[in-house]
């Protein structure tokens, strides 16, 4: 064990990103979060924040229709995971 920043811990972040990536790239649509929290398997504010973080990263492109955002996955997580652009 290696406590909490161990190698282990940085894979399973990592992981569970990727996981977060390809549940955009391989939708049909766009994302809210209420549907993202369902896929993922989190609460709604843990889904708030994870697409909020993956946005501001660069990721996910975001459009607001009626105050509700609407998330997608941008160009390079398209390229990521071999999506066309």
């Amino acid at each position: 064990e290696r406590g909490r920043w161990g190698v282990s811990n940085h894979i399973n972040i990592f992981e569970d990103v990727l996981y977060a990536l390809r549940q955009f790239v391989e939708s049909d649509k766009a994302l809210n979060t209420k549907e993202i929290g369902y896929r993922l398997n989190v609460s709604h504010r843990t889904a708030q924040r994870i697409s909020k973080s993956l946005h501001e990263s660069g990721w996910l492109d975001c459009k607001e229709i009626n105050r509700n955002r609407l998330y997608l996955p941008a160009d390079k997580a398209k390229q990521l995971f071999g999506a066309s652009i």
